[in-house]
């Protein structure tokens, strides 16, 4: 059996029983159109990102649905030939061929229209300067779609021309279903934030971070054949357009049960976040392809077509391995070796293990393999690993001053000194404002933002954002994904103008002198893509802890790198100090 066939039957079985489905259900039904051939185009632009879904190779939203709910249809459109273009629907949207003699193989031969807008404005499109006025979509956006108090499309009308809100404000304010908007508090507990500001023609509007940060994510794709690591979309606003209007919480019922869910329309989709959602499904593109088909065809007959949620497969189905599940592994189905496995193989963590193991995902005995978390070591069974480091400092005008720290060897290194490394990494994290290793990405700030929070709950000063120590800390997760290790020590060769391997070594050659103590956490693995995570696990930590909390501390620099084919994929690196470079991040 080819590994990859195996980690997508394992995969399928690690998927646990999930949240129901945020997007309502509408009904819906075919035109009536004769039915063109189908385009190879439309299933390759499904399978980009939802093959992996469907095949149990990722655990997210779907961007377009388990399959197509009409036969390929064909709709009026004044810029098409003949005037009329191939269209699909889908539960998540529609895809179109306008201009079939295009380049097939471009990303934007398969286009997906701007359904939100049509939706919220009453306008539906039927050429680039053509509409036909409708009224707005009185159709839930979100939740039951019998929920009476939930916002429909119709409730983001009067919110579009609505200013910005300023950059990395809380969003605390509740949209009704009648479009008010109200403030409460309470809301900025979820720690979202509006961050990216998008300003083109008749827009104006700032993206909540969470979605931003899914809109820019990597994950699994399907393409050339294969299950591939990149970018789930060609670019951030490719699968949504711009936004429409700002992010609102709301209280939607999901099966009867209210809930706080976080929602934000775009020209192309709405999505949605769900705090009480399982990772991976917490957010969700709303079905606007099911709403906006029975905006259109309100007459067509119907059955309702729910998106549904991966669930764990029932025993016996085709998915089980073909040498049975082993008894060691109570909790998840791993077939018994060969192939030996081990934790990176697996989606699960903190699994039951009975002896005798035989893939020896437990090499400590105690009864739980792949462990999330190992605090002050490495582990490289399931690639998670966190690390902490404290020194002191004594100035001194020559360069062979002696560093000390718990987690590095004491040196003194020479000036004549200068290898050179050569650096591969390629960095996801996208910052606002500028350069990436000098200014904050959005992750980056909400660390700073519950390292703060954290520090005056124990009555101590905040830490102000560093330029130089931001240069020291991104260069360090840079170089930890790129050449592919885990340590506070810089690896051999040094890169160039760097005179020793510690932490402080690299604080200096940031150019950040004016301090005589200093601190550092590192942590790395595949679940620690976001600044939560990582809070958690170090704030569980003692030593890890002691840093964050450390009293003489003033200032910080953080650095998230995000490296597809690492071992860990996301490096984190915090440099703590009690200097002032005077100049904050950005």
């Amino acid at each position: 059996m080819q590994l990859a066939q195996l980690r997508w039957m394992l995969s399928g079985f690690a998927i646990a029983l999930m949240f129901a489905s945020l997007a309502a259900v509408s009904s819906v039904a075919g035109t009536g159109n004769s039915a063109p051939d189908a385009d190879p185009a439309f299933e390759r632009t499904w399978a980009r990102t939802d093959k992996p879904v469907a095949d149990g190779a990722a655990a997210r939203t779907w961007m377009w649905g388990p399959s197509p709910f009409t036969d390929p249809l064909v709709e009026e459109y004044d810029q098409a030939p003949e005037g009329r273009r191939t269209i699909q629907y889908y539960d998540k949207s529609r895809m179109e061929i306008t201009l079939q003699d295009e380049d097939a193989a471009s990303d934007w031969y398969v286009t997906n229209g701007l359904l939100v807008t049509e939706l919220v404005s009453g306008q539906m499109q039927v050429g680039d300067d053509r509409f036909e006025p409708r009224p707005a979509a009185a159709i839930n956006i979100a939740g039951d779609l019998d929920d009476p108090t939930g916002p429909v499309y119709a409730s983001i009308a009067d919110l579009r021309d609505r200013p910005a809100l300023p950059a990395n404000l809380p969003i605390v304010w509740r949209l009704a279903r009648d479009g008010i908007v109200s403030e409460d508090s309470s809301l900025a507990t979820y720690g979202v934030t509006a961050t990216e500001h998008v300003q083109v023609p008749g827009i104006d509007h700032r993206i909540a971070d969470v979605f931003w940060a899914f809109m820019t994510s990597n994950g699994t794709v399907y393409t050339d054949g294969s299950f591939q690591h990149d970018a789930l979309f060609p670019n951030a606003f490719y699968a949504t357009g711009y936004p429409i209007a700002e992010a609102y919480w709301t209280t939607v019922r999901v099966d009867g049960v209210p809930r706080d869910v976080l929602l934000q329309c775009f020209q192309r989709r709405c999505l949605t976040f769900t705090p009480s959602n399982s990772t991976g499904w917490q957010i969700e593109a709303g079905n606007v392809g099911l709403h906006y088909h029975q905006w259109r065809y309100p007459d067509a007959s119907s059955t309702p077509t729910p998106t549904p949620t991966p669930t764990v497969p029932a025993a016996g189905t085709p998915t089980t391995p073909p040498g049975g599940c082993d008894s060691s592994y109570p909790g998840i189905c791993i077939p018994p070796p060969p192939p030996d496995l081990n934790c990176s193989d697996l989606s699960q963590t903190n699994i039951v293990v009975l002896q005798p193991d035989p893939h020896n995902l437990d090499p400590d005995n105690d009864g739980v393999g792949c462990e999330a978390i190992a605090a002050t070591s490495t582990r490289t069974g399931n690639a998670t690993a966190t690390s902490t480091s404290t020194g002191t400092r004594t100035p001194t005008s020559t360069a062979s001053a002696t560093r000390t720290s718990t987690a590095t060897r004491t040196l003194t290194p020479t000036p004549t000194a200068t290898p050179t490394a050569t650096l591969t990494a390629t960095p996801t994290n996208t910052p606002s404002g500028g350069r990436e290793d000098r200014c904050l990405s959005t992750q980056e700030f909400q660390l700073l933002q519950l390292i703060n929070a954290y520090r005056d709950d124990n009555g101590l000063s905040p830490l102000t954002d560093s330029t130089q120590l931001n240069v020291a800390a991104y260069r360090h997760s840079r170089d930890m994904g790129g050449r592919d290790y885990f340590s506070h020590d810089t690896e051999l060769p040094l890169p160039p103008g760097q005179e020793g391997p510690s932490p402080q070594d690299r604080i200096d050659a940031a150019g950040y002198t004016s301090y005589t103590s200093s601190g550092e956490n590192i942590a790395a693995g595949n679940s620690f893509a976001t600044a939560q995570a990582v809070f958690d696990v170090w704030k569980d930590s003692p030593s890890h802890d002691a840093v964050m909390l450390n009293a003489s501390f003033t200032q910080i620099g953080i650095g998230l790198v995000s490296t597809p084919g690492s071992t860990y994929t996301h490096y984190w690196t915090t440099d703590f100090a009690n200097g002032n470079d005077r100049a904050p991040g950005c």
